[in-house]
């Protein structure tokens, strides 16, 4: 019975999770309201009287949020292993990643995974 649960909650949890995603993945369709508060969401609590975040690092952050998962996995791996062998890794193994991996990994640790997994073969 507990284990029913922590699956629901676990499913709720990855359901939330994409749906923020989505709304963030198409932040052209949101309006400006809904924008601000997935950039302050992002951003997290600034204490009273705490320096301002860094301006260069805010953008970097907030065009990371705007691109999207699977570009920023593309761009990491053009990064990593040059633009010919990055796509050719992109369409080999994007498409077979799962939703929860996806949700849970960083586009910057995707992309590193990928190299290794290519790698290996």
């Amino acid at each position: 019975m507990c284990e029913e649960a922590a699956g629901e909650r676990d499913e709720q949890r990855v359901a939330v999770a994409a749906r923020e995603r989505d709304d963030v993945d198409g932040l052209g369709a949101l309006d400006l309201e809904r924008t601000v508060a997935a950039i302050a969401k992002e951003l997290g609590p600034l204490a009273p009287g705490s320096k301002n975040p860094d301006a260069a690092s805010l953008d970097a952050r907030l065009v990371e949020m705007v691109r999207g998962w699977a570009p920023g996995v593309e761009a990491e791996l053009a990064r990593l292993a040059g633009p010919g062998r990055a796509t050719r890794l992109a369409l080999s193994y994007l498409p077979l990643l799962p939703e929860e991996y996806r949700l849970r990994t960083a586009a910057t640790t995707a992309a590193t995974d990928i190299v290794r997994l290519a790698d290996l073969h």
